[in-house]
């Protein structure tokens, strides 16, 4: 038994059908970034991790870059402070969430 008559035996009917082009023969395009896409930084991936000291939350990036919220109940106040130390003042909470997002980007 040659081997075309061991593999029309195996398959049955499928090896009838016509040959599909292989896996690895397929050309693909690669992808590109739309007009307007976001920037490449947005996908930097941060973590939420466990707050330090009197912190309230903590996000950390892969190479140890953090942003964190902190309450400041004598002044009524959440503070966003990050690894450059750099610090604000926020009024609210919801503010406050929106400064340490616009951080992290």
């Amino acid at each position: 038994m040659d081997l075309q008559s061991a593999q029309e035996a195996y398959l049955g009917e499928r090896a009838k059908s016509p040959e599909r082009p292989r896996r690895d023969s397929i050309e693909l395009t690669p992808l590109t970034p739309r007009v307007g896409a976001p920037s490449e930084e947005v996908f930097i991936q941060w973590r939420l991790v466990q707050p330090r000291g009197d912190e309230s939350c903590r996000w950390e990036r892969f190479d140890g870059y953090w942003v964190a919220l902190t309450l400041d109940a004598m002044a009524g106040n959440v503070v966003v402070a990050d690894a450059d130390g750099r610090a604000e003042h926020v009024p609210s909470y919801e503010g406050a969430l929106s400064m340490a997002a616009r951080w992290r980007r």
